[in-house]
């Protein structure tokens, strides 16, 4: 541990010296990963076992649904990495803001990626404020790892909140005002529906959902009269149809909330309701309900309790689901019976996020496991090894003899967690104590 504190000290004298600018990495998290390769602290224990997290936490990550609040811990003696999985609709962006308690000097790394082409691709990673920003023009499935420096205690919370990119078109619409949706089957099947359509009186002003240029203003056969906008910030081709009249011209230049045209019910839709049918184009048509669907970002005020997160805990019932995500729609990703050892690493509304000895994350309720305080007298007959971890192969940190007593506080696998009569904690094999 000694030695890694002075090699770390040596980082971070490198880093201020100019190395950080020389690296020229995309993200503070690569710049980090390559001085510690430049340090060999990569060859370290605590190095490999920091990469290893970094890694893979975006394969085992827990699933969760926006918008979500959490907060988390990190030992600074264990290396760890915390991911979220989520999905992000076409036409949403994504606000995220961590809020962490740092030992001084330590750092959060930040990063978001999107699963392509079968792989996690990276996207984006957080400011020196720890927010992010990012606008999603198609549907992604998403994941955002949280990671510290070495040797860094770190309690955070976490809001994840997602916005629509775009104003309602229909002026005084909200989301109850859209009654068709996209993918619903037109024509007896022949066709699926290209847009949502808004409801509104006929004569409702329909406004330009972003800045952009009139691009087309005609009739057709489905549409009626219609109108086309190019968005000039994100390049995507808006279409607003069955207009009762249209206000625009084509290149005219549109800021939001401009009228462009009325809602009517021109064209194939002239014996229907009036409405807008609004149509989000790039390379072909995308779900438009993202882009303006008002979400409600209500979360909870959390806290990151120091008296709650980072410690042991155990099953207190005879069997209970780890769960992927912080609710019973999740699947199961393991049973766990009774006694069963957990550490607590983040905390949402009623549920905690927790680990297991060999990294597996999950959630279970809060009121299905209960802080280690004490535990079960059991007297050893021979003389046994204490365990730093649940490893066959890990390093002894004491040893105790026979005829003392150990207190059996919980387990894992073939290992029980225990706490010596001087108070030590740590793990034996299950064997020595039948």
């Amino acid at each position: 541990m000694q030695t890694i504190f002075i090699v770390l000290c040596g980082v971070l004298v490198v880093s201020c010296n100019g190395i950080k600018d020389a690296l020229k990495k995309d993200t503070p998290y690569e710049e980090y990963k390559e001085l510690l390769l430049r340090t060999k602290l990569h060859e370290t224990a605590m190095g490999k076992q920091w990469l290893e997290a970094g890694n893979k936490a975006l394969n085992d990550s827990v699933f969760i649904e926006l918008p979500h609040a959490e907060s988390g811990f990190f030992k600074a003696d264990n290396p760890a990495a915390h991911a979220y999985r989520f999905e992000v609709m076409a036409g949403q962006q994504l606000e995220v803001e961590i809020y962490p308690t740092l030992q001084e000097k330590g750092k959060l790394f930040i990063d978001l990626f999107q699963w392509e082409k079968d792989k996690w691709a990276y996207v984006a990673h957080a400011d020196t404020t720890y927010s992010l920003s990012v606008e999603f023009k198609d549907k992604a499935q998403c994941v955002l790892r949280i990671q510290p420096e070495l040797l860094t205690n770190a309690y955070y919370v976490i809001n994840l909140k997602i916005y629509p990119q775009l104003i309602n078109p229909v002026l005084g619409a909200s989301d109850l005002s859209i009654g068709s949706f996209y993918g619903a089957p037109r024509d007896g099947g022949r066709r699926k529906h290209e847009g949502i359509d808004i409801f509104a009186n006929r004569g409702t002003p329909v406004i330009a959902p972003t800045g952009g240029r009139i691009s087309r203003v005609g009739v057709s056969r489905l549409g009626g009269n219609v109108v086309w906008l190019r968005d000039t910030k994100r390049g995507l081709l808006f279409y607003f149809a069955h207009l009762e009249e249209q206000l625009v011209n084509v290149a005219e230049q549109v800021s939001a909330g401009d009228t462009i045209g009325l809602v009517g019910n021109s064209g194939n839709a002239q014996y229907t309701t009036p409405h807008l049918h609004f149509g989000v184009y790039n390379r072909g048509a995308l779900d438009p309900l993202g882009f303006v669907q008002q979400i409600d970002n209500s979360l909870p005020d959390l806290k990151a309790d120091p008296a709650v997160l980072g410690y042991p805990y155990r099953v207190t019932r005879r069997s209970i689901n780890l769960r992927a995500g912080p609710g019973i729609k999740y699947y199961i990703k393991a049973q766990l019976s009774a006694g069963s050892f957990l550490s607590v690493v983040g905390e949402t509304d009623k549920w905690y996020r927790v680990q297991r000895p060999d990294g597996r994350a999950g959630y279970v309720h809060r009121m299905l496991i209960e802080k280690i305080s004490s535990g079960t007298p059991k007297k050893i007959h021979t003389n046994i090894a204490v365990l730093a971890q649940p490893k066959q192969k890990s390093p002894p940190i004491a040893n105790v003899s026979a005829p003392n007593e150990v207190e059996v506080l919980a387990d894992y696998e073939n290992f029980q967690f225990i706490r010596t009569e001087n108070g030590l904690l740590g793990w034996i094999s299950a064997q020595t104590l039948r």
